[in-house]
């Protein structure tokens, strides 16, 4: 290595120029490797001819659930302000006895695009998965009753609160994790375990937090038990089962047995499940919301801010606990954030139809559900944001320093 010169003389002048030519270099290497991860996203998105999907579906997908927070709002803010705005016909309003239908179709279409990799992940890592639900389901129960007790909520809001904690973890965490660079796979496995465990473990929970309430909590868990099997487990793995069917007897090659018009039936089921599975769960669950909203416009601008922030300290404590319970079972960094993000992010959309279920008439019990929603999606798309920053400039600062140190040996 030369020596600085005094008054920087050429030794030193050709170092910093090295350094900044490193650095402009790094720069436009990021900007390369930016547009060729958009190129690869849009690949992916596109997929392979075999599916040969419409572009105008595949970008409507893509814009849903690239912005699904945002068209979440839209919607709710419409189902909230529709009688002031339009005055008409309320579609919100309309689909509310349809809800647990809707939800069941939803879940249809989750275990549909649940790839078999990711099951057979569960059963490979079942003690971890197991560990990590539990954390969820021991966790989440007690921070909202605890906080709900806390704050003096009674009746309606406290039972909504409870059904909060209780509801297994939401779809949206596995996307989450993608973008906060967690384990994405383990993200669906904890969604995945949890999702099956709830026709037991929510009404169980059910029964354990509203013993004291003024219901009837042994006719409530019975009720759970038989409303989680036929909306959330039954269609789940009625919708794999479906899934697995059109991947391995779907085929428009006519093979002459006789049996070529099931093949091709199987294999636009399959077609139809990979272009639009996703987007059409995402809009059901969007409207989903929306109707809550619409059936309690008034509870809603009149709700206390007693019980926004109850539902926020929720929300933010379970990211704790999930944090905190990933430290002590030494997963790494990669794993803590998606299991932080799986306990903190609960499936509201399930508890605004679990509420419509248990209570009837009680609609009021939905809003804290519909609530958290917002809240949930708003801290968890920032949390993951801010973990995907955080791991792009500590590879941006290794990236930089091997680059630099590359020079200095090299002067």
């Amino acid at each position: 290595m030369f020596p600085p010169s005094a008054g920087g003389g050429k030794g030193g002048g050709s170092g910093a120029a090295r350094r900044v030519g490193v650095r402009t270099a790094f720069v436009r290497t990021r900007m390369r490797e930016g547009w060729r991860a958009v190129m690869r996203a849009s690949a992916v998105h596109v997929g392979r001819p075999a599916a040969r999907a419409p572009r105008a579906d595949l970008g409507m997908g893509i814009m849903l659930e690239r912005f699904l927070f945002i068209w979440l709002m839209l919607l709710s803010l419409t189902a909230l302000k529709w009688d002031a705005w339009v005055g008409m016909a309320d579609p919100f309003a309309a689909l509310a006895p349809v809800r647990a239908p809707l939800f069941a179709a939803t879940m249809f279409f989750v275990g549909a695009l649940l790839p078999r990799d990711e099951l057979l992940s569960v059963l490979r890592r079942w003690p971890l998965v197991l560990a990590g639900t539990g954390v969820q389901y021991l966790s989440m129960p007690l921070i909202a009753w605890g906080l709900a007790r806390l704050a003096g909520l009674e009746g309606d809001a406290f039972v909504g609160v409870a059904l909060v904690g209780c509801v297994p973890g939401a779809m949206a965490s596995n996307v989450l994790t993608l973008t906060a660079r967690g384990n994405a796979s383990f993200s669906v496995s904890l969604t995945t375990c949890a999702t099956l465990c709830s026709p037991v473990v929510v009404p169980l929970a059910l029964y354990v937090l509203l013993a004291g309430a003024s219901v009837d909590a042994g006719v409530l868990a019975r009720r759970a038990f038989v409303s989680l099997l036929w909306m959330v487990v039954g269609p789940v793995l009625l919708g794999y089962a479906v899934a697995r069917l059109a991947e391995n007897y779907g085929s428009t090659k006519p093979l002459g047995d006789g049996r070529d018009l099931w093949r091709r039936v199987w294999f636009h089921v399959g077609r139809f499940i990979r272009s639009h599975g996703s987007m059409v769960a995402n809009l059901a669950i969007l409207w989903i919301i929306a109707s809550v909203v619409a059936d309690n416009r008034r509870n809603l601008i009149l709700s206390a801010p007693l019980l926004w922030g109850t539902l926020l300290g929720i929300n933010l404590l379970g990211y704790a606990a999930g944090w905190s319970a990933a430290t002590a079972l030494r997963l790494d960094e990669r794993e803590r954030r998606a299991l932080t993000l799986e306990v903190g992010m609960q499936n509201a959309g399930l508890g605004t139809v679990l509420a419509q279920q248990l209570f009837p008439g009680h609609a009021a019990i939905a809003l804290p559900a519909a609530l958290y929603t917002f809240g949930c999606m708003a801290t968890g798309t920032l949390l993951a944001q801010w973990w995907s920053v955080a791991v792009s400039t500590r590879a941006g600062d290794v990236e930089m320093a091997a680059m630099s140190g590359g020079v200095d040996r090299a002067s």
